[in-house]
């Protein structure tokens, strides 16, 4: 069974945005996910590539239902 080590997360409305708004809305996101992962006690870090933010963790507590 293949094991994942990332999450990839999917925004819709943000894409849209101009780019200072997009900017600031990418920053929030990341912090606020930031602050799940510390919530959580998630060991893992928050990426941003190519306007796609991705959480990189061995841990599946990571993942929100």
């Amino acid at each position: 069974m293949h094991r994942a080590d990332a999450v990839l997360v999917r925004y819709g409305e943000i894409g849209v945005k101009s780019s200072k708004v997009r900017t600031d809305m990418e920053r929030r996101l990341r912090e606020n996910l930031a602050a799940m992962l510390d919530a959580r006690d998630v060991d893992g870090t928050v990426v941003r590539s190519w306007s796609r933010l991705r959480i990189d963790t061995e841990s599946a507590d990571a993942v929100a239902e």
